[in-house]
C-alpha cells in the first residue's frame, strides 16, 4: 500500500506499508479497544475522515471490519454538517477524528446530547488533542476521548490511551509489539521526564518512502523511525507529545512549541480555532503569533493575551494575535502552520 503522508511540513511522500504492517495495526488497535466493541457485530462505526489518511484507513475502518461493525462511511467532514444524517439515522456507537473536527462539532446546533446516546468509544489522532476541547466533549456526550499518536509512517498507532486509563493530553502508552524511546540529537536515551525526539521500532513500520532512498535514509536508522516529533515519556512509560521539531519557535534561546499555547488558547470562551507560528522578530529572534477563529465578535487580542498570563510563562505568550475566518488546514484538519507562516510573510 502506497499511503502518502500528510505533507503539513513540506512535501507529501508515499509510504510503503507491507500487508503486514497494515493487519498488525489493525490488531493492535483491536487488541486495546476490544472491550469497547460488541463480538455480535452490533456496532456502528462513522469513519469521518478520508480514507486516504491513515487513521481513517488502518485505524477506523479495518478494525471495525475486523470486529463486524457498520460502517458509515463520510465523503468529506468538512463541513461537519456532513456527519448530520450518519448520526441522525444511525446508532453511532464508536466515533474518531481529529481535534479540529471534534472542536468543529461541538459548535454545530444539530449535535446534541440525543444524537449521540450511543455512543461508547471515542478515539482522536492525527494532531495534538487539546484538552479544553475533549473536556468540553466529555461534558456533552458522556465519553471521554481516548488520545493516540502515531504516523502515516507506522501503518497508524505507535501509543494509545488504555481504555479506562484514559489521561486528556497525554498520547498514552506503546502499543503491543512496538517499543518507542526518547533520544538527543546524538542518538543517545533519554530517561524518564526528559524531552528528545520520538523514535520507534515495530512490525508496523514502514519499508521506506517510495522513490525516495536519501529521505528513507534520513528516517529510518537501524530499523529504528525518527518520527520528527518531541516528546517525552513519563515515569508510568505514557508518552506526552510536544510539538514537531520543525514547528518549534525560537525565543530569546528558550524553546517555545505552538502545541502548548494552542491549548491554553483553545480553552478561551469563544475561541472556535487557533493556529500558532513563530514570526521574526529583533530583539527575540522569534515571537509568538497566533491566528484565531473567534466566534464572539467582541473578543479582543489584548483579552487573548490575558487569557494566556495565568498559563503561559512571558516569553510563551502570544505577542501578536490576528482574528482570521479560517485556519488553513489539510483536506482531515491539520492545522497547515506552514500556511500560517506564509500568511504572514505575505
Amino acid at each position: 500500500l502506497y499511503q502518502y503522508t500528510g505533507g503539513t511540513t513540506g512535501r507529501s511522500k508515499g509510504a510503503e506499508l507491507t500487508h503486514r504492517n497494515i493487519l498488525c495495526n489493525a490488531a493492535t488497535t483491536f487488541s486495546l479497544v476490544g472491550d469497547k466493541m460488541e463480538e455480535t457485530g452490533g456496532d456502528c462505526t462513522v469513519v469521518a475522515l478520508p480514507l486516504y489518511h491513515i487513521t481513517a484507513f488502518a485505524l477506523i475502518m479495518l478494525p471495525g471490519i475486523e470486529y463486524g461493525a457498520h460502517c458509515v462511511m463520510i465523503p468529506s467532514p468538512r463541513p461537519p454538517s456532513n456527519l448530520k444524517t450518519a448520526f441522525e439515522n444511525h446508532p453511532v456507537t464508536h466515533f474518531s477524528g481529529i481535534n479540529t473536527l471534534f472542536a468543529a462539532m461541538l459548535e454545530e446546533p444539530w449535535f446534541t446530547k440525543e444524537v449521540v446516546q450511543h455512543l461508547k468509544f471515542c478515539g482522536s489522532g492525527g494532531a495534538a488533542q487539546h484538552v479544553a476541547v475533549a473536556e468540553r466533549w466529555e461534558e456533552l456526550t458522556g465519553v471521554t476521548i481516548n488520545q493516540g499518536y502515531g504516523l502515516t509512517e507506522c501503518a497508524g498507532a505507535l501509543t494509545m490511551s488504555p481504555v479506562g486509563n484514559n489521561r486528556l493530553g497525554i498520547a498514552g502508552v506503546p502499543v503491543p509489539d512496538t517499543v518507542v524511546k526518547i533520544v538527543d540529537g546524538d542518538g543517545n536515551e533519554m530517561p524518564a521526564g526528559e524531552e528528545g525526539e520520538v523514535i520507534a521500532k515495530g512490525p508496523t513500520v514502514m519499508k521506506g518512502y517510495l522513490g525516495r532512498p536519501e529521505a528513507t535514509a534520513e528516517t529510518i536508522k537501524d530499523g529504528w523511525l525518527y518520527t520528527g516529533d518531541i516528546g517525552f515519556l513519563d515515569e508510568d512509560g505514557y508518552l506526552q507529545i510536544i510539538d514537531r521539531k520543525k514547528d518549534m519557535i525560537l525565543v530569546s534561546g528558550f524553546n517555545v512549541y505552538p502545541n502548548e499555547i494552542e491549548d491554553v488558547i483553545s480553552a478561551l470562551d469563544g475561541v472556535a480555532e487557533v493556529g500558532v507560528i513563530g514570526i521574526p522578530d529583533e530583539k527575540t529572534e522569534e515571537a509568538v503569533k497566533a491566528y484565531v477563529v473567534s466566534t464572539d465578535p467582541n473578543i479582543t487580542a489584548e483579552q487573548v493575551i490575558a487569557h494566556c498570563e495565568g498559563s503561559l510563562t512571558n516569553y510563551k505568550r502570544p505577542k501578536h494575535v490576528e482574528f482570521v475566518d479560517e485556519i488553513p488546514k489539510t483536506p482531515v484538519g491539520k492545522v497547515l502552520r506552514r500556511n500560517l507562516r506564509e500568511m504572514h510573510a505575505e
